[in-house]
């Protein structure tokens, strides 16, 4: 049926940030990086561990810009890896940074919020929750054992439960902050569940007057700001009424379904198709020519008659007016002109396809 999309692929939960947004990320770590290790440097405050560790991080965020470039990387395991590069020297750099040789009781902890924010920020929610338990597991024991080995048990113990307390609130705010997008997200998807509704007809699942008129604004739109040419083809079911009024309503649905199946084998996936009203179904062509409309609606016409039998002996027809953009000031004026033309197609014994020019072959023919 041609409808656009707009329902979500599933309803998990997966990061929003995108590859543009990451490189960015990347870049300005790779800044950050670069300037503390400058300052370090000229306060002669750096150590071993960061003159080692700054390279190798600015050098790992270079290549995963480049990686980040091909089109065939996998995003979920770029940003899996380049979580672990920064979480590892977070980690790591902390509880370097403890060792009672390397700077009694260091602010390097005050950091390692870093690592939860990162993980909701790259990971989907199930590879967030388990990494930040994984790494603050980590980050406890790591520092545990440094501080036990170079410090009494008071002072070890009381610099381990704030970083505890501290990365525990972390995770605590960060999982409110992120059920509180995934119902905004929810109720975004039932807004759009209702609005994807609000388009469609329910019988054939095709768009509804309400649909056409959004497409036909966007193809008018498009002609007047790109000359994206357009066509507007209003197809009508030859003696519906007697249909349903001979064989019930149960087999006039049958029929719509079934002629709703035919259109959608007879036309592009870039064609939008809708039901206007009753029997009448609209058929909008872009960036097609006249003779390739006309064509199509000839297809539309030969394809109906010959696979959609009502009962036996009795086959369907429908009669095909067509409107092309250029011939009126607007889309509403070009439909119009599908209707006139619709109109004659009608009163020429119905079964045929008639554009502005067949229609007025028509007319002189009966004039003369």
């Amino acid at each position: 049926m041609h409808i656009k999309r707009i329902l979500p692929e599933n309803n998990s939960y997966t990061p929003s940030i995108k590859l543009h947004t990451f490189r960015w990320l990347l870049g300005f770590a790779i800044f950050c990086f670069a300037l503390i290790w400058t300052i370090d440097e000229l306060s002669g405050l750096i150590s071993p561990f960061d003159e080692v560790s700054y390279p190798f991080c600015i050098f790992f965020f270079i290549l995963i810009y480049f990686v980040s470039l091909k089109r065939s990387i996998n995003r979920e395991y770029l940003f899996l890896f380049t979580y672990f590069i920064v979480a590892g020297y977070l980690t790591s750099s902390s509880i370097y940074h403890h060792i009672t040789l390397h700077g009694t009781f260091s602010n390097a902890s005050q950091w390692l919020g870093l690592n939860y924010v990162m993980a909701y920020l790259f990971l989907d929610v199930r590879k967030a929750a388990f990494t930040s338990i994984v790494v603050f597991i980590m980050t406890m024991v790591g520092h545990y054992v440094v501080l036990m080995a170079q410090f009494n048990v008071s002072d070890a113990l009381g610099v381990l439960l704030n970083i505890g307390v501290s990365h525990l609130v972390y995770m605590v705010l960060l999982w409110t902050v992120l059920r509180m997008r995934i119902q905004s997200a929810k109720i975004q998807e039932r807004l759009e569940m209702l609005e994807h509704y609000a388009l469609l007809d329910p019988l054939t699942q095709v768009f509804n007057r309400r649909g056409l008129e959004d497409e036909l604004f966007q193809a008018e739109l498009a002609y007047q700001q790109q000359s994206q040419s357009y066509a507007i083809l209003l197809v009508d079911i030859d003696h519906f009424k007697l249909i349903n009024d001979r064989h019930g309503h149960l087999i006039g649905d049958w029929v719509l379904t079934e002629f709703i199946a035919v259109l959608n084998k007879t036309t592009s996936p870039e064609d939008k198709l809708g039901r206007w009203g009753g029997e009448e179904f609209v058929i909008l062509k872009q960036d097609a020519s006249h003779q390739e409309t006309f064509d199509c609606a000839e297809r539309i016409r030969i394809a109906v008659s010959e696979r959609i039998q009502v009962v036996e002996g009795e086959m369907l027809s429908v009669s095909i007016g067509i409107g092309y953009s250029g011939e009126a000031e607007d889309s509403r004026g070009v439909l119009g002109i599908a209707d006139r033309n619709l109109y004659t197609a009608k009163n020429t014994g119905r079964n045929c396809v008639m554009d502005t020019a067949s229609a007025a072959t028509v007319k002189a023919t009966k004039i003369s």
